[in-house]
């Protein structure tokens, strides 16, 4: 496991088994505040928290150089997602107060593809494998308040129906349409791209289960 660990004024980067055993520090920040992510078997994702009132940045730790580099930068309310593969980042950013915009960037040419529909990317996973399909749960209304900010405190829900996009052309499909009131975060696939779940985020005195799944095929 990888995991970020404040000291002082230095944040560092340690890698350690699942007991917290045989510690090693990959490597020594001089900022915090970071999200980490490990999709790709050589790369480790560290991402600014997201906010509309200050510019995101992406960095990917190669593993077997253990060098830094900007993937994504100087983006207001950026929260991006590296693919399994390590080729492609789906990445969502503030457009004004109130709007949203979604892109997946192709990273060994960075050709910037349109999602197609504005959610969040934290609303969003990438297939297992190398498929080149990504899942998304969408907001059918975006309300009138500071994103992705109001979203993450709990002052607005979204109503979310559910999309698969192909990461390269750009093609939509409808899952589902957001017949009921589901707001859905933490979404993940099983390992043969059969099944999405996700929790529901809505306010929970609404719910009696918040742990869902959609059957793909």
């Amino acid at each position: 496991m990888f995991y970020l660990l404040k000291n002082n004024r230095q944040t560092s980067g340690l890698q350690a088994d699942f007991e917290n055993k045989n510690r090693k520090e990959l490597i020594s920040l001089p900022f915090a505040e970071f999200l980490a992510d490990w999709p790709e078997k050589n790369s480790i994702t560290l991402l600014s928290k997201p906010s509309n009132l200050a510019e995101g940045f992406l960095f990917k730790l190669d593993l077997k150089t253990l060098s830094l580099t900007k993937l994504l930068g100087n983006i207001k309310g950026l929260f991006a997602k590296m693919s399994p593969d390590g080729k492609k980042i789906i990445y969502s950013q503030s457009i004004g107060n109130q709007n949203l915009e979604t892109n997946i960037l192709i990273i060994a040419d960075s050709q910037k593809i349109p999602l197609g529909i504005a959610t969040l990317a934290d609303k969003c996973v990438f297939a297992n494998g190398s498929a080149n399909a990504v899942y998304c749960a969408a907001p059918r209304f975006i309300p009138n308040n500071s994103l992705p900010d109001a979203w993450y405190q709990g002052i607005v829900s979204f109503s979310d129906g559910f999309w698969q996009i192909d990461s390269e052309s750009g093609t939509l499909k409808i899952l589902a349409g957001g017949a009921e009131d589901i707001d859905a975060i933490n979404l993940f696939l099983d390992p043969e791209n059969k099944f999405l779940f996700f929790t529901n985020k809505m306010p929970i005195m609404k719910l009696i289960n918040p742990y869902r799944l959609l059957r793909l095929r």
